[in-house]
């Protein structure tokens, strides 16, 4: 089967999912420690054009098959996404509703699944609102805060969380979408809403 990890700019896909996969790209020596050790990656084709970037890295497994893993961006556009088939796909930052659905439709005949991994920078979008507001059956939203990662102490959570612009606080440490453009004061609704009175 193909699995395909997906990103906003190869630039990125090669930064995010190649280096988490695969390790460090820029690091020859690093190559195979990422969470996909060097022992059963068997072949890699570079992307042409993009230093250190990989089109698509073949991965034995334990059946004695192979997995073919290929790295795609949307700038790419949906037609580098028509006509493939996947058992998955990780889309890491927001996709366009255009290569979303693309990467719906590859999934649906062999039965896969598609993950995505963002911070709702662009507000309630078309994809953000299918999880916040109308999820559906086969769909599941976890949203991750900064409680959730015990690395960032009390202490350093403050400090960034004082950096942040107020409108964005929400967003960067709860996961909350932004309001967007439709935003027209840079402050958070616990500061002008109430508990509700008779």
């Amino acid at each position: 089967g193909t699995i395909v990890c997906g990103g906003s700019t190869n630039i990125q896909v090669r930064d995010i999912c190649q280096a988490k996969l695969l390790g460090e790209p820029s690091d020859p020596s690093a190559f195979g420690t990422g969470f996909i050790p060097k022992r059963v990656i068997k072949k890699t084709s570079r992307k042409a054009g993009i230093p250190d970037a990989l089109s698509s890295a073949l991965i034995a497994h334990a059946s004695g098959g192979s997995t073919k893993i290929i790295f795609l961006s949307y700038e790419s556009g949906k037609e580098a996404w028509m006509g493939q088939s996947f058992i998955h796909v990780w889309l890491d930052e927001e996709p366009p509703m255009e290569i979303y659905s693309q990467a719906l439709r590859g999934v649906v005949d062999c039965g896969g699944h598609t993950s995505l991994t963002f911070t709702s920078e662009k507000g309630v979008t078309d994809v953000v609102h299918q999880f916040t507001s109308d999820i559906r059956e086969g769909q599941f939203l976890q949203n991750a805060t900064w409680d959730d990662a015990p690395h960032l102490t009390p202490e350093v959570r403050e400090q960034i969380l004082q950096a942040l612009p107020k409108h964005e606080r929400e967003m960067r440490s709860k996961g909350i979408p932004v309001l967007g453009s439709g935003k027209i004061y840079p402050v958070t609704e616990e500061t002008i809403s109430v508990e509700p009175f008779e």
